[in-house]
């Protein structure tokens, strides 16, 4: 199974109504569908309330607060109680996934993160740094990836720096790569690729969309052990058959109160009747693929 993820602030700045601004979604959903993108965490969307919508190929979900209001990662000037807050609650939501379960964290974190704040013998961040400098929210991020055995994705793949930054500042010349995707260490190597892709139309946006590419192979699940092989033929004979008949009979009248229409109860009345009257039958063995008859004509 090939997916693609999608980390992206839009900024699509809409009127408190129940419903996006007309021709937002169509334009976002255009865009995701050309860069192939099958899940997407879109935010600063100023989409009031709750609610779900579909645009395109896309099923668009939302839910905030009713006034318009937007909620924003706590940045290096936050008040540190906000940021203990903040760091706290993620790091508890993130510990309720079940440890089955592959997690997945798509946000903007304001964190910047270098060489020299990562310990190597911890798959956390991989070996690419654009970064000079580690600032707060870079070692909140770090410390949360380590408490929750997670890793940073788009550290792992080498890329040019102007795929790696996703915020621009509005002089022009600032970049950082703000915005993160992070996943279970575990299935870290699910994530064939993650860059910036700067041509995606996504509205007025001074960040750039981050694009993760995860290929995952699934199992199926064990099958369970065959049925044992009844030996049908002593049905021919007319005692046995009847014998049989008296048996599911007896079963299915002392079941009459049942109001049971479960199929692997039916099944499994009919098959223990069958055991009970005409018993199991030895596998044959084995045939030779060819015969001597064959070999002699050959």
């Amino acid at each position: 199974m090939n997916l693609k993820l999608s980390e992206q602030n839009t900024h699509c700045n809409l009127e408190c109504t129940n419903t996006p601004r007309p021709g937002c979604h169509q334009l976002l959903s255009t865009e995701l569908s050309r860069c192939n993108i099958s899940l997407g965490g879109l935010r600063e969307t100023r989409w009031p309330g709750k609610g779900e919508t579909i645009a395109g190929d896309h099923c668009y979900i939302w839910s905030g607060p009713d006034d318009g209001r937007v909620a924003f990662g706590p940045t290096e000037i936050s008040k540190e109680n906000d940021q203990d807050l903040f760091s706290d609650n993620l790091r508890n939501l993130i510990q309720d996934v079940p440890p089955h379960d592959i997690t997945i964290v798509l946000s903007d974190f304001n964190a910047t993160i270098s060489a020299e704040a990562c310990d190597p013998r911890q798959p956390i961040p991989g070996p690419i740094f654009i970064d000079s400098f580690t600032n707060d929210n870079g070692n909140r991020l770090l410390n949360l990836c380590r408490f929750n055995n997670l890793c940073i994705s788009d550290t792992w793949f080498p890329r040019k720096q102007i795929h790696h930054w996703t915020w621009y500042s509005p002089d022009g010349t600032t970049q950082k790569p703000n915005d993160h995707i992070l996943i279970s260490q575990r299935w870290r190597f699910i994530t064939t690729n993650c860059r910036v892709y700067r041509g995606a139309e996504m509205g007025n946006t001074d960040h750039r969309l981050l694009i993760a590419d995860m290929r995952l192979k699934l199992k199926a699940n064990p099958t369970n052990k065959s049925q044992p092989r009844l030996n049908s033929a002593k049905l021919a004979d007319p005692v046995m058959k009847t014998s049989y008949q008296c048996s599911i009979s007896n079963r299915f009248n002392a079941l009459a109160n049942d109001n049971s229409d479960n199929w692997q109860h039916f099944k499994q009345e009919v098959c223990k009747a069958a055991e009970e009257t005409d018993g199991q039958t030895k596998p044959s063995p084995e045939q030779p693929w060819i015969s001597m008859e064959t070999l002699k004509n050959h």
